[in-house]
């Protein structure tokens, strides 16, 4: 004897989401194009950085070249340090506050993005607020 099982799903937290992964999809290519542009500015942000960077490692090797007092030494290698550890955190703060405003803006992106009411065989066009 075979049995029959009958199996109807309950797709409502689904269609409940729909709206929201709508506003997502259609704001991705924004979204893209937006961290695409950051990351760039990333880039030129750290170039500069390590153009800094390289330049202080010059000045620390023409001091260290010039000193007459080997005890001026210490005091010279120690102000380096205390610069670069000081360059590298504020350029760490740099880069939380970029990340801040990354996640931001995408937020406020996905937020005010208007998708229109999607109908069979019709292609979307995206509006932003």
């Amino acid at each position: 004897m075979v049995s029959s099982v009958s199996f109807n799903p309950d797709f409502s937290a689904v269609e409940a989401m729909l709206p929201q992964v709508r506003r997502f999809a259609f704001t991705l290519p924004r979204m893209q194009a937006s961290l695409a542009h950051i990351a760039l500015q990333q880039q030129k942000e750290w170039l500069s950085f390590l153009t800094l960077r390289c330049e202080r490692d010059m000045e620390l090797l023409e001091q260290l070249s010039k000193t007459e007092d080997m005890t001026d030494v210490p005091g010279i290698v120690s102000n380096f340090f205390k610069r670069a550890s000081d360059d590298y955190s504020q350029e760490a703060r740099k880069s939380v506050e970029a990340g801040s405003q990354v996640v931001t803006e995408i937020s406020r992106e996905i937020e005010t993005t208007q998708v229109p009411e999607a109908r069979p065989g019709q292609r979307a066009t995206v509006k932003a607020a």
